[in-house]
């Protein structure tokens, strides 16, 4: 019976162990990159904490899903982007509506995926008709810029019907209740992912296999202090595009185009591509003769340009220099540190222009 015991003992307890601590560190409900990495949440960090004043702060702008579009709108900006343009009251362009004479309009993330398709469906379709605005902020995060530039559908039309059926569609969705059966999680596969993510990146940068790199730096970066930098494999799997000279120049001219067609109407392009981590950290990680250096910022400012264009990297790196959590530390995002920066760069250009 001992014996029995003790064979059972040596089969359940290592089990055991890995429930404990994967119950104890393992987290779904806190930046992208700890969840996708499957990394432990050893330091406890929750930037809706560390940020807490600026997450609560009042929404100034205008959420497109929320207009008629059957009467004329007038705004200043009409702000475009991908998840960068989705940080509610922390982002960029809320910092911008404090500016009441500034009349910001966001155009809800579940109603595209790329930017500059986008800008192009409206301008074919008949959705600034309606909409009365000075500017466009065309924002896009570094890893996709280029591809995006590369894939897009120029013929898509954009209209105000369309867009009324999604929206309608999407808010039904909303209102359903959808019930979730509670996951095991002494078998799940995210604990048996995580406990192996645990010991692989003892050994390997992304774990061998794991969606999300973790590097040593040679300062503190962020409030964990921890000398840790997390970073989005598509940082480094996208390199090769966004280091493609020739690919950049296809994305200018495709803006170009844009800002083109847009002035016709009126309407002056704001193009804002922010940093991956891997870029605006580069110069800090130890070992980062192992990755290829980011040159997409340094070949995009010295093309012509038909559109008024922001250098976030350059901007940040001058008016954030030294200061931690300019990004979030298990995020792929960046924090309202950089948000309310670029949000007063956006107010300086519009008064200036």
């Amino acid at each position: 019976m001992k014996k029995f015991l003790y064979k059972t003992a040596v089969f359940v307890v290592p089990f055991l162990l890995i429930f404990l601590l994967s119950f104890k560190y393992y987290t779904d409900t806190k930046g992208d990159l700890l969840r996708l990495g499957f990394i432990a949440d050893i330091y406890n960090y929750d930037f809706n904490k560390v940020f807490k004043k600026e997450m609560a702060r009042k929404i100034n702008y205008t959420v497109f899903s929320e207009l008629n579009l059957k009467k004329q709108n007038n705004f200043t900006v009409f702000a475009i982007g991908d998840s960068f343009s989705a940080q509610g009251a922390a982002g960029y362009q809320n910092y911008l509506a404090n500016n009441s004479a500034i009349k910001v309009l966001h155009y809800d993330r579940f109603l595209h995926e790329n930017p500059i398709e986008t800008v192009t469906g409206f301008l074919n379709g008949n959705v600034l008709d309606n909409i009365k605005v000075d500017y466009i902020i065309l924002q896009s995060v570094e890893r996709v810029f280029v591809e995006r530039a590369l894939v897009f559908n120029k013929k898509i039309k954009i209209t105000n019907d369309s867009l009324t059926t999604l929206i309608k569609k999407h808010k039904e969705k909303l209102r359903e209740v959808v019930k979730e059966k509670t996951k095991d999680k002494f078998f799940s596969r995210e604990i048996l992912r995580f406990s192996l993510n645990t010991i692989c990146y003892n050994f390997d940068d992304n774990a061998y296999l794991s969606t999300v790199y973790q590097v040593k730096t040679k300062n503190n970066l962020f409030s964990t202090n921890n000398h840790n930098l997390l970073f989005y494999t598509e940082d480094y799997e996208f390199l090769k595009t966004n280091n493609d000279v020739k690919k950049i120049n296809i994305l200018n001219n495709e803006l170009n185009t844009l800002a083109k067609r847009l002035k016709n109407k009126g309407i002056k392009l704001i193009v804002l591509p922010c940093p991956d981590k891997l870029d605006f950290y580069y110069d800090e990680i130890i070992s980062k003769d192992k990755y290829a250096k980011p040159i997409f910022f340094d070949c995009l400012k010295n093309l012509n340009k038909e559109y008024i264009y922001i250098d976030a990297k350059k901007v940040l790196q001058e008016k954030a220099k030294n200061k931690k959590d300019v990004y979030f530390y298990d995020d792929t995002h960046w924090s309202p540190i950089a948000a309310k920066i670029i949000g007063s760069k956006l107010d300086e250009i519009i008064n200036t222009k």
